[in-house]
């Protein structure tokens, strides 16, 4: 299997990633910043990038976990119309498209980060019934923190 990460050097990014070469899948990096990591392949990838990104045509499934966070005010728009953009770009190619929130996404929350994180799925819903994605899924994995967000012992 061939899974293409955006947002590949962020925190998630770069844990999934080796994760996912643990594994045996094969990797393409979408990223602002080179990924220096064996077996996987970079391709450089920016939100604000106005075109459909190219895609490689034998990607099995995009994990979207990009975002813009080297602003102060994040622009909520910028991110679905990127968001928009790539969904785009994996239909053309009859891949999977996963999108991965965050745990503090919520709609009044702190910061502009988990703010957008909380709406992109409301703000996606028209393109993917565009491309009869009518099913959304929400997925918890398993994490390294009980419910009172404090990190378990392992």
């Amino acid at each position: 299997m061939k899974v293409l990460i955006t947002g590949a050097t962020g925190y998630i990014g770069q844990r999934l990633t080796s994760k996912a070469r643990q594994v045996v899948y094969e990797v393409v990096a979408f990223s602002r910043r080179p990924l220096i990591q064996p077996n996987v392949v970079y391709q450089q990838y920016n939100l604000t990038d106005k075109v459909l990104p190219l895609i490689p045509s034998d990607i099995n499934a995009v994990i979207h976990l990009a975002a813009n966070t080297q602003q102060i005010d994040l622009d909520e728009q910028l991110e679905l119309d990127a968001a928009k953009r790539l969904i785009e770009a994996v239909n053309s190619i009859g891949a999977t498209f996963i999108f991965v929130s965050s745990q503090t996404a919520k709609l009044n929350a702190p910061t502009a980060y988990c703010r957008i994180k909380w709406q992109m799925p409301i703000g996606l819903l028209g393109i993917l019934q565009k491309h009869g994605i009518w099913k959304i899924k929400n997925i918890f994995l398993k994490s390294n923190f009980n419910e009172n967000n404090q990190r378990n012992s392992d």
